[in-house]
């Protein structure tokens, strides 16, 4: 399995076009993907996990960081 963990803070707009573009032409990998977010605005939060209920999402309520947040991507 494949597990893709992206990072995310504070651009929605881009996060929605790259989980569309691994939907859209992942073909038949099997594969998971964990969104870990910092400091995201609770609206957008619920958007993105509505919109890609197949992806595994994190959030930090505050900005913790490249190497913080990464880093709970890969536990998980």
């Amino acid at each position: 399995m494949l597990s893709i963990i992206i990072t995310h803070h504070k651009t929605p707009v881009l996060l929605k076009l790259c989980l569309k573009s691994i939907r859209e032409n992942i073909g038949d990998i099997d594969y998971e993907i964990i969104v870990v977010d910092s400091e995201g605005a609770p609206e957008n939060q619920e958007e993105i996990k509505n919109n890609f209920p197949e992806i595994r999402f994190i959030s930090f309520s505050l900005n913790a960081g490249y190497a913080k947040i990464v880093n709970e991507g890969i536990n998980r």
